[in-house]
């Protein structure tokens, strides 16, 4: 059996035989910045897991994936402070 390297898809990630889970450590770090509403941890781990391959990848993209529904909740909740406090 050849393996060709020139027609194989070697960029993409691979995943390795032992199926990849973060940490539940992570997982309740996660939870606990996620805004209710963006899904479970579990659910973005998978995403993030599938599409890059490693966990360590996967964590470099939580913080990007959680900031803009973290902030746009975070201005509502201010907008709704202020037009309350008289």
């Amino acid at each position: 059996m050849a393996i060709d390297a020139g027609r194989a898809d070697s960029e993409g990630p691979t995943r390795s035989n032992t199926d990849l889970r973060a940490p539940k450590w992570l997982v309740r770090v996660v939870q606990a910045l996620a805004p209710p509403g963006l899904g479970s941890p579990n659910e973005l781990f998978d995403v993030f897991l599938e599409t890059h391959g490693s966990i360590s990848q996967a964590v470099l993209r939580i913080p990007g994936a959680i900031a803009a529904p973290a902030l746009g909740r975070a201005r509502d909740a201010f907008y709704w402070k202020m037009d309350n406090w008289r």
